[in-house]
């Protein structure tokens, strides 16, 4: 059984050093540690990038990096 893992930040499609950042780390968690880890990305700033080995769910909505939606994304993901 796997952890769902959710990592919260710029979209990894974003062209923003975040954005990179989030995309080498789910990656490579992804990629080395499938049999630990279903990882996704909750990003703000891109439009996906269907190459890449996890699930990205877009931020639609902010303030102040309120995320009014994120316990939907959250039981989303965890419950699949």
């Amino acid at each position: 059984m796997t952890v769902p893992l959710l990592i919260i930040g710029d979209a990894p499609s974003a062209t923003s050093g975040l954005g990179r950042i989030s995309k080498e780390l789910a990656k490579r968690i992804a990629l080395q540690l499938p049999d630990l880890y279903d990882v996704a990305t909750y990003g703000y700033g891109g439009n996906g990038d269907r190459s890449l080995p996890f699930f990205q769910y877009p931020i639609e909505s902010m303030k102040d990096w309120y995320l009014p939606s994120l316990q939907d994304v959250w039981e989303n993901f965890a419950s699949g």
